[in-house]
């Protein structure tokens, strides 16, 4: 297997994109994780500055590298998906929990951190990680053992 390579657009789409502002905004702090006596709109926006980088560098990212920034899988129909650590605290009735952002991912990608996720060793948790996606010569192990470490798929912060 070649080793994929990062890579960017050098001139992404500029012009605002409301749809992807509001899609990765509400993924990641979903509004009915945040009823309680404060005002709703500010206390998402406090939480999303707290646990992540500005909307603007997100959505930016998002649009610099159309691809699973964890396989490196093309996204070719716009299926990727916003992945984001959960933070269990704030749980809401349809199991939509705020939290950090991560990573764009694929489906298999984010299928596989749901399970992943439930592996408290790091270690143990990349061996499934390397198992499922193939990841079978040390030099693919190191690659994206550094990438997974990177994005924060091997460690949790809530």
């Amino acid at each position: 297997m070649t080793l994929p390579m990062e890579w960017e657009y050098t001139c992404p789409e500029t012009e605002p994109d409301p749809a992807l502002e509001s899609r990765i905004y509400n993924r990641i702090v979903p509004s009915s994780c945040f009823t309680s006596d404060d005002d709703t709109k500010i206390a998402r926006q406090c939480y999303f500055e707290d646990h992540n980088v500005s909307l603007c560098e997100v959505v930016e990212g998002w649009r610099k590298r159309p691809y699973c920034w964890v396989c490196f899988a093309p996204d070719v129909n716009g299926n990727n998906v916003v992945e984001h650590e959960h933070d269990n605290r704030l749980v809401d009735s349809k199991k939509l929990t705020p939290g950090k952002f991560r990573a764009r991912a694929c489906r298999s990608c984010n299928s596989i951190e749901s399970h992943a996720k439930k592996i408290p060793e790091a270690d143990k948790r990349f061996d499934y990680w390397a198992k499922k996606k193939g990841w079978n010569t040390d030099e693919e192990k190191r690659f994206y053992f550094s990438n997974l470490r990177d994005l924060g798929y091997l460690s949790d912060s809530f």
